[in-house]
């Protein structure tokens, strides 16, 4: 799916596998979290095991997601982790964001419980 145009209007994007939308947050909602915050989630999100190709302590067969919970569940890393959780409520400003041992639930009064898990992460 085309998403340029959407992206250059800041719409809500469609997310058809969690049957919700990604809200495009405004520099007013960054600014509410803080820039660094924010850029720090982002990169959370958007690790890549290929990022890592050099290291020999991350296995091939790792996933991206399983990277990502791994820095998540890291204690040192309690800063990353709540600057992650702000940015996805930016992102879904319509659910509550928890994080289980091994996925993240998207809960609203209106829908089911959506998962963000191994199967889907690379979709998000």
């Amino acid at each position: 799916m085309d998403y340029r145009l959407g992206l250059m209007c800041g719409i809500d994007l469609p997310v058809p596998f969690l049957e919700t939308t990604i809200h495009q947050p405004r520099l007013n909602e960054i600014a509410l979290i803080g820039e660094q915050d924010f850029f720090s989630g982002v990169q959370c999100l958007c690790f890549y095991k290929n990022m890592f190709a050099q290291d020999k302590s991350v296995k091939l067969d790792t996933s991206n997601f399983q990277i990502f919970m791994t820095i998540m569940s890291d204690k040192t890393a309690k800063d990353k982790k709540n600057a992650t959780l702000q940015l996805l409520s930016l992102l879904f400003p319509q659910s509550q964001v928890m994080m289980t041992p091994r996925s993240l639930l998207l809960t609203s009064k209106d829908t089911d419980p959506k998962y963000i898990d191994e199967s889907n992460f690379e979709d998000l």
